[in-house]
């Protein structure tokens, strides 16, 4: 996953989140949001809140992520992926964004 970025207050970035089954069986994963600080507004590809995967196959999940206008510094927010097939297989995957950024014209 890309989990670095920048932008400016009040703009939003996408994060590329790659879903991978390395298990044995085909397995259902549900992404969601575990930790936001609040000042994100963050957005799960419509329709990939909960994706199937065969096993050794992966799918790409996009995560959209608006700053407030009022951000500053560096912020992070945290997603779970959990496998439905095993409760106990779960990965949290922190996002990072700089929002002390300022792109210029553009």
């Amino acid at each position: 996953m890309t989990n670095n970025h920048n932008t400016e207050p009040g703009y939003d970035t996408d994060f590329v989140l790659i879903v991978e089954n390395t298990g044995s069986i085909t397995d259902t994963f549900d992404i969601g949001v575990k930790r936001n600080d609040g000042e994100f507004t963050i957005t799960i590809e419509e329709g990939y809140e909960s994706v199937t995967i065969d096993k050794n196959m992966r799918k790409t999940v996009l995560i959209n992520v608006k700053t407030s206008a009022s951000s500053s510094g560096l912020l992070n927010s945290t997603i779970e992926v959990k496998s439905r097939g095993d409760g106990s297989q779960t990965v949290d995957v922190v996002l990072y964004v700089n929002t002390d950024y300022a792109f210029g014209n553009q």
